[in-house]
Formats: structure tokens, C-alpha cells, sequence
């Protein structure tokens, strides 16, 4: 806000005293002035105004414990964080030392709350719940219009936001004081079977204002995990009993836990134990001790990520459900999606695929075939070869997938790639748009064969399941067509190669590369419905 004063002809050396020295923002003159205009606006033109006040909790002895130098900092860097938040014809004072007042004009309180809890959540963030703010809103309405009692109704609401335990929002109204604070608290759950290890982390993330949920052994953490909502789980490595890889496999397997973070914490340091956490499906991995910036900035970041998926749970639950109601429509594809996403997920981060393209396979796979939601059961059960006209019905799943999910585009992202292009192919004998080369998307290329390898290794309505060689070897053939990613699918024969059953076939266990996979019958690839 520009503030226009009544003696605007006052020289420059008269006029600088107004705005403060350290904070640069205006002095508390410039509140009562501008407060007194809004006033009259609202009076005369009924235009709304809403006033806020803004404490530092905690200051003087943050002041105490860090020194005056740091303080002024931390002021400094709370205005600038304020000037960041509010909009241009909004006005920033420094009210008093360690407190700071905000006119939001045309502005109602739902609004203002908005932008001050903005500011709120900075500063708890930006210094590490070492400092927080509490706040008042308050407005002009027909019972209150008058300066002096707009201010004294914010400072008593200041008051409360301070006995009710700081970092909280309060607003006057008319008639009551309403606490409406953000009172959720990520939790965290620190697994050990050190009590000395959990109190180290603990003491570390005590500062951060979490709800700490501290648990000694992998079961135990399991039990929590899917009687609670946890936003991320800090977990042992090396435990007696189940160990912190399995611990991590279970939850990232199962719906109900898949989405909370895990970061694995070990004394290990050598590769082949980061790729076992890798695979066991963490989402990072820091080793003993942590390093105190390290780990607040690593759980910083992943509970901001699953923050966001938290609005979308509700919505992508329907969507899931319906998901699974296709897939129970036909009983040979009963847990396709979950093996198809699970699969890619695995490919892709063998592949060191980034931390977004990694979410795209996880609910494009969920959630690639939802379009044949308008599919006959007859259709999709039918045991013999399909008619022209049933064909077209299923080559039109990938686009009606696409539009069933589209409302959600800006969530899903790159999965909307997935969920229509699934059936593409590199050399554009693909549906429903006939991509070719590199017009198709690393995570498109990885479920179709995710995708296709499902369909070949399960039993289907019109043929028996093919044994894996046979399966690897139609998967070879098709990247050697230029119809498959090469790089994919030698990423996948890898992965089997790795697991301990696929070892005990002698043939299997002398295949180390794609190129070594005898060709397979075209016939075998025929036989493959959508």
C-alpha cells in the first residue's frame, strides 16, 4: 500500500523516519494513519478492511540464547517474509520491537487468514521451529468502526493466541473470540530398537513442533502405521526380527501405507545397501549419525510431498475403487493394476527415474485400464477371438481412461500420459493417438511393458499364463521389432534375474542381457488381448 500523508511536502530527511531502519517497513504513525482512511472508506463506501497483529513468540529469549545480532536477523527476516506473502495494496508496520501490524483493505477475514497463516507457515518453517508467530485478525463491521477499539479487540485476541500456546491464529468477530489455528501436526514416527537412538532423534526433531511417535521394533511399526495416518516414518535398518528393508517392503505394499514416506536410517554405507532400500521401495536413505540440517531438510521436504497427496486421498480412493470394480469383473485380472504399478515402480527406479516420474508409474499403473469401465463383462471374459467391433471397444479404454481422469490432470500428471498411451508402440502401431519414438514418455514406455508382461505371465479367458522364459523372450522380440523400449525391457530381465527363483532356472541364470534371449515365436505376441 502506498501511504499518502497529509503533509506530502515535507523533505526527504523529515519523511525517512517513518519507515524503520531495520525491517524497512513502515512505523507504527503509518498504522494509525492508514487505519483511520480504511475507516472512513468502510463508513462512507462500506468497502470491508481487516487488521492484523503479528507477535514473535518466543523472542526475547531466542534474543538471550542466540544474541542481539541474530535477533535483529530474525526480525529482518520475518518482514521480508511478510512483504513476500501480502499484495501490493496491502500495508506492513513494525508495531512494536518484536510485533508487526497489517492492513488488508477490501479484504474480508477469511482472506486476510489466508495470507497471514501464509506467513505463519513460513516462519515456523524457515527457522526450524525455532521461532513461530501468533496473530490477530480482526474487521470493521456496523458494531465496530472505530480505531482505538479495532486495535484493543486484536491485541486481546493477540493475548489469547499467546495462552492458548503460541503459533496460532485467533480472530475477534463481533461477539466472540474464535481460535481457528492450523492445529495439525505432521507426525513422525522414529522406529529403533536403540532407546538412545530414538531419543537422539527425537531431541533433533523436538524443535520442529511434530508429534513424534517413537516405536522400538518392525512389527510394532507396521501395527501403527495402519491404525494411524503417519506423515513420515524415520526407520531402522539393522533391527533383531524384522528388519528395516522388510519393514518398508510391507508398507510400501499395502494401500493403506504405501503413501507415508520412509526414510531408512543405518550405520551401512556401501552401495548394495542403498540399493536394497531402493528396491525395498524408500524414499531416502541416510546414514549414522544423521546430520541434523540434513535430516530436517529431507523430512521437511517428503511431508510437503505427501501434504499434497493428502487433499487428493478422498478423490483418488473413488477413483481406485473403481479400479478395482473393473478388475472384478473379470476374475484372471484380479490384482493386475497393483502388479502393473508395482512393477514399474520397481523399473523405474532401477532406471534413477526422478521423485515425480516415480508417483506418475505408481497411479498410472493404479489406474491405467479404468477406462474399461464401459466394457461388457462379456468381452472382457470372452475366451475366443474377438469380433471387429469388440476390439474397437477395447482399443477406445486407454482414451476413455483419459477423460474419466481428466478432471484430475493437474494432479496426476504425467500418469494422464500413462492412463492414455499405455498402448502405444515406438514404431506407431500404437492406440489411440499412433505415437511414435520419442514422442512417447520414459513412464508410458515402462508400463506398456510392465503392462504386457502381466498379461503374458497370468492365466487369461483365451490361453493359459506363459512361463517366464517364454514371456521375456516375446517382450525380447517386440523391443528387437522396434515396437518396446530395449532399455526398458533389459532393465526388467535384470530385475528377474535378480530374484532368487528365477536363478534356479539353468537357462535364465546364463541370460544377462537382451541380446542373449533367443527370438520367440510372432505367434506367442498374438496371442496377447489389450
Amino acid at each position: 500500500m502506498k501511504v499518502e500523508f497529509e503533509n506530502v511536502n515535507l523533505p526527504p530527511e523529515k519523511i525517512l523516519p517513518i519507515l524503520d531502519v531495520l525491517t524497512g517497513l513502515c512505523l507504527h504513525s503509518a498504522f494509525q494513519f492508514s487505519l483511520k482512511m480504511e475507516i472512513e472508506a468502510y463508513r462512507k463506501e462500506g468497502k470491508p478492511c481487516t487488521i492484523a497483529l503479528i507477535d514473535m513468540d518466543w523472542f526475547s529469549r531466542f534474543n538471550q540464547k542466540m544474541g542481539f545480532q541474530n535477533g535483529d536477523r530474525a526480525l529482518k527476516h520475518t518482514a521480508d517474509i511478510i512483504l513476500h506473502n501480502i499484495r501490493e495494496q496491502d500495508l506492513a508496520v513494525r508495531f512494536t520491537e518484536d510485533e508487526f501490524a497489517l492492513i488488508f483493505p477490501n479484504t474480508g477475514i477469511e482472506c486476510a487468514y489466508d495470507l497471514v497463516d501464509r506467513i505463519r507457515c513460513d516462519v515456523e518453517n524457515d527457522f526450524e521451529g525455532l521461532l513461530t508467530v501468533s496473530a490477530a485478525l480482526t474487521s470493521c463491521s456496523k458494531k465496530c468502526a472505530i480505531r482505538e477499539i479495532l486495535i484493543e479487540n486484536a491485541k486481546d485476541a493477540l493475548r489469547i493466541a499467546k495462552l492458548e500456546g503460541k503459533d496460532k491464529i485467533i480472530v475477534h468477530n463481533d461477539e466472540s473470540i474464535n481460535v481457528i489455528t492450523n492445529s495439525y501436526k505432521p507426525t513422525v514416527m522414529i522406529v529403533d530398537d536403540s532407546e538412545l537412538n530414538l531419543k537422539i532423534i527425537e531431541a533433533i526433531l523436538k524443535p520442529m513442533n511434530y508429534h513424534i511417535l517413537k516405536v522400538t521394533n518392525g512389527k510394532e511399526a507396521l501395527h501403527y502405521a495402519k491404525q494411524n495416518d503417519i506423515d513420515l516414518i524415520l526407520l531402522d535398518v539393522m533391527m533383531p526380527g524384522m528388519d528395516g528393508y522388510e519393514v518398508c517392503r510391507q508398507l510400501k505394499s499395502n494401500r493403506s501405507t504405501m503413501m507415508m514416506p520412509v526414510i531408512l536410517i543405518t550405520n551401512l554405507n556401501d552401495k548394495q545397501s542403498k540399493i536394497n532400500g531402493i528396491e525395498a521401495g524408500a524414499d531416502d536413505f541416510i546414514t549414522k549419525p544423521p546430520n541434523r540440517i540434513e535430516l530436517i531438510t529431507r523430512i521437511k521436504s517428503l511431508i510437503k510431498l505427501k501434504s499434497v497427496y493428502k487433499d487428493f486421498t478422498d478423490i483418488e480412493s473413488v477413483l481406485f475403487l473403481v479400479a478395482k470394480a473393473i478388475e472384478a469383473k473379470n476374475c484372471y485380472t484380479k490384482g493386475h493394476s497393483d502388479r502393473v504399478s508395482s512393477l514399474a515402480v520397481s523399473i523405474g527406479k532401477r532406471m534413477k527415474l526422478g521423485e515425480e516420474e516415480i508417483e506418475a508409474l505408481r497411479f498410472g499403473g493404479l489406474l491405467h485400464d479404468i477406462g474399461k469401465i464401459g466394457i461388457s463383462n462379456r468381452i472382457l471374459n470372452k475366451s475366443e477371438s474377438l469380433t471387429l467391433e469388440e476390439w474397437s471397444k477395447i482399443k477406445a479404454h486407454p482414451e476413455t481412461g483419459y477423460w474419466i481422469c481428466y478432471p484430475l490432470k493437474k494432479r496426476l500428471k504425467n500418469a494422464m500420459h500413462i492412463i492414455r498411451h499405455h498402448h502405444e508402440k515406438l514404431d506407431g502401431s500404437g492406440y489411440p493417438d499412433g505415437l511414435k519414438g520419442d514422442d512417447i514418455s520414459i513412464v508410458v514406455k515402462i508400463i506398456a511393458i510392465a503392462d504386457i508382461y502381466d498379461a503374458l505371465i497370468t492365466d487369461r479367458p483365451y490361453r493359459k499364463a506363459f512361463p517366464l522364459l517364454k514371456t521375456l523372450q516375446i517382450l525380447q522380440e517386440e523391443a528387437m521389432n522396434g515396437k518396446l523400449d530395449k532399455q526398458v525391457v533389459n532393465q526388467l530381465v535384470s530385475s528377474m534375474n535378480e530374484h532368487i527363483s528365477i536363478k534356479k532356472d539353468p537357462v535364465f541364470s546364463r541370460i544377462n542381457t537382451l541380446s542373449e534371449l533367443p527370438y520367440a515365436s510372432p505367434a506367442m505376441f498374438q496371442a496377447i488381448h489389450a
